[in-house]
């Protein structure tokens, strides 16, 4: 055998009945280095198709490492209630939740909580859930999009990758 493959990618095929993203490699056969190639397939050089599954390859992690980290960022760098900053990164989450446990048991019983801002106010449970619910709207939503971003990007054509940071900016921002 040469040097040389052919290759097949979804995007290249007639049909696609799972839905395989079509970047993704459908087909790879070794053939001579004097052997034609005519679509849909392409020819490549095996450091030519090595190159291209690894730079696509780590390219998609980045993205989806990318995907991650903003939506974490983003959960946890606060929110704004009646104008009052809330903060929402995970030790607060867990402290409200904390708050809500020990109201349930304690309904009567009034809370003095301390704002991101250092102040401190007084709650009862009726106020601690109405906040807490906020929280985990607000905490949700940024997992639901970390969601629908990752699965688009595991549909994005390895072709398409480079125009793929634009859309999640432009998704983060909706």
């Amino acid at each position: 055998m040469g040097n040389y493959l052919k290759v097949k990618l979804w995007a290249d095929m007639p049909s696609n009945p799972d839905n395989i993203p079509g970047g993704r490699v459908a087909e790879v056969v070794p053939i001579q280095d004097g052997e034609p190639v005519v679509p849909p397939w392409r020819k490549l050089t095996r450091e030519e198709f090595q190159s291209l599954n690894g730079r696509k390859s780590a390219e998609r992690k980045e993205l989806g490492a990318y995907i991650r980290a903003r939506a974490y960022e983003l959960e946890t760098g606060g929110m704004t209630i009646g104008g009052v900053k809330i903060a929402t990164g995970r030790d607060d989450q867990a402290m409200l939740s904390g708050a809500v446990n020990y109201l349930t048991l304690n309904p009567t019983v009034r809370i003095d909580w301390q704002g991101e801002d250092g102040t401190f106010t007084t709650l009862g449970k009726a106020q601690v859930e109405a906040v807490a619910s906020a929280v985990g709207a607000h905490v949700q939503a940024h997992f639901t999009r970390r969601k629908q971003l990752l699965q688009a990007l595991a549909h994005t054509a390895d072709s398409e990758l480079g125009n793929f940071r634009a859309t999640i900016t432009q998704f983060w921002e909706e």
